[in-house]
């Protein structure tokens, strides 16, 4: 296992382990440099562990396994990552971010130049003005006064440039600016299955459209709204993507490649974050990582060393075929299932849409001309498909199902809806059947559950209904660090020059390769995924077998283009 040499750290390398720590990364310091209260408080942490929760760990050998294996290792893997840093290109990064303010001012200006929005602009611009108290003109001695002076000017500034007055971020102006002054609108309470929900019914360029409301019952202005709300929210979709990008990552990945001694970032990670025991990300969170290829170009490999991933293919679909032998499930994922397209497969079956999409596809006979065929002609019927499978399976309701729908410009009954959901229900009743199963067992233990490989989990009560989604994501978390901790004994048992990048990122374990053993480590990967099917069969009895791919590249844009 691979562990840290205190002794053996620059002062440089001492410092970014232990930058910006608080009292919940004590783990981070050796006893020996700590205070006096710091050691009392690690002495009582590990008494805790040896005296109370250890010895509850042995009831649950999995469990126990569990923590002494993968997760330990996942630990010691990711403090030597955040060691080693990352390479970010900086001037080419700076150079997207001055690009990314350049694209967000261009956006704003246009925003502010569409003839539909400028008499509302110039009307809040007056009523900003109105609210302004005017100082006094003059002094006793008869001078102008400078806060009268500095009031004209302000006015001025505002009456020349609208922009010095509305802020296109605020969701409070926005509000004011399409539901009061742009898009007829009225305020309705739907009752869904006994409960009451706000929503608006809005008259916009694209249709009538029923949006709900935010959680203090105000009309909505997210990015499912702004696409509905006219020429001015589409332009307001974009801004906030570049923001997102500019934000999000470009800022925070500058600020901690400027700051760090050596010119890297070296992010630091939450072990666990989800509830599920996936990771996060902190300072930054390089556990989530944007799809802006301008960003992802600046991530780059050490020289002469590219970027891997090993990527589980649909690790959640494969995982809950396994634990609940649901007919539907294994005719897709099961050993004898044939290729197909899962989305085509299960609209097929579905009230409503199924009659189209059959008369170009059938689901027992698939072909490759049928699929390509059938998803050109079945665009919308598939699209609902795909937003039923990924919503129904983790227990969205057919309310909030209809709203998705029609936010994405799906135009649908909700009656049709619920018809749909139930018709999804009847394909997959094996994974309904277990999660009624998993109740009563939730039930019978007072609160909590094995997830898909045996390792328990504890469930509030008020998440019930995210019984199934723990079961399944928790157990493919579990076995990504597995597959992670398989990968890093075989490179270490080769002497690889390989080293973990983001050691567990979702269903992915991504590595940094030399050149010259790519080879070999693709080879590792395939033996690491071969082991943990292995285990999966000999503890666990499965047999949809789990498939990983890989891609890699000197960039991260690379790795991500890679076919």
């Amino acid at each position: 296992m691979t562990k840290l040499n205190w002794d053996a750290l620059t002062e440089e390398e001492l410092a970014i382990v232990l930058k910006k720590a608080d009292a919940g990364e004590q783990w981070r310091c050796p006893i020996e440099i700590e205070s006096k209260y710091c050691m009392l408080d690690c002495i009582s942490t590990l008494q805790l562990y040896d005296f109370v929760f250890e010895p509850q760990l042995r009831r649950f050998p999995m469990y126990h396994d569990y923590h002494e294996g993968p997760f330990i290792r996942t630990i010691h893997e990711l403090i030597d990552q955040q060691i080693a840093g990352v390479i970010i290109d900086v001037p080419l990064l700076k150079e997207v971010e001055t690009e990314l303010e350049t694209t967000i001012d261009a956006i704003e200006k246009e925003f502010f130049e569409l003839d539909e929005i400028r008499p509302h602009l110039i009307e809040w611009r007056d009523t900003q003005i109105a609210q302004i108290k005017v100082p006094a003109q003059f002094k006793k001695n008869g001078e102008v006064s400078k806060n009268y002076l500095k009031y004209e000017e302000k006015v001025a500034k505002m009456r020349q440039d609208s922009r010095f007055c509305f802020n296109p971020g605020s969701d409070k102006q926005l509000q004011w600016l399409f539901y009061e002054r742009m898009y007829a609108n009225k305020k309705e309470v739907i009752t869904y299955n006994r409960r009451d929900i706000t929503c608006y019914r809005v008259e916009s360029p694209r249709g009538s459209i029923l949006l709900p409301a935010t959680d203090s019952g105000q009309p909505p202005i997210d990015k499912k709204a702004l696409p509905w709300l006219g020429k001015a929210g589409e332009i307001l979709l974009r801004r906030a993507k570049e923001d997102t990008s500019l934000t999000t990552f470009v800022r925070p990945y500058l600020q901690y490649s400027t700051d760090a001694a050596d010119g890297r970032m070296h992010p630091g990670w939450k072990v666990p974050q989800a509830v599920t025991g996936r990771l996060g990300g902190s300072k930054p969170n390089f556990q989530q990582v944007t799809g802006d290829k301008r960003v992802l170009e600046c991530i780059r490999a050490e020289p002469q060393h590219v970027l891997v991933e090993s990527d589980f293919c649909a690790l959640e679909d494969y995982v809950a075929a396994n634990v609940t032998n649901c007919p539907g499930l294994l005719a897709l994922y099961g050993p004898d299932a044939v290729e197909n397209d899962g989305h085509l497969w299960l609209g097929a079956q579905l009230p409503v849409i199924g009659d189209r999409i059959r008369m170009f596809y059938d689901k027992d006979n698939p072909t490759k001309e049928s699929i390509t065929k059938a998803k050109a002609e079945c665009k919308k019927e598939r699209d609902i498909s795909k937003k039923v499978k990924y919503s129904a399976t983790y227990g969205i309701g057919a309310f909030k199902l209809w709203q998705d729908l029609m936010s994405e410009g799906i135009d649908i009954e909700l009656n049709t809806v619920a018809e749909v959901l139930k018709g999804y229900w009847d394909v997959f009743s094996g994974m309904k059947k277990h999660k009624w199963k998993l109740k009563d067992e939730w039930e019978r233990r007072r609160g909590w559950i094995y997830n898909a490989i045996g390792r328990p989990m504890t469930v509030g009560d008020h998440h019930l209904k995210d019984l199934f989604s723990r079961c399944v994501q928790g157990g493919g978390s579990d076995l990504n660090m597995m597959f992670g901790e398989l990968i890093a004994n075989k490179v270490a048992a080769k002497q690889l020059r390989a080293t973990p990048f983001i050691y567990n990122l979702h269903d992915a374990v991504y590595y940094q390769v030399h050149v010259d053993d790519l080879e070999q480590y693709l080879q590792i990967k395939q033996e690491a995924e071969d082991d943990l099917w292995d285990w999966c069969v000999q503890k666990l009895g499965w047999t949809c077998r789990l498939k990983t791919s890989h891609a890699y590249g000197e960039t991260w844009k690379k790795l991500k283009e890679y076919k």
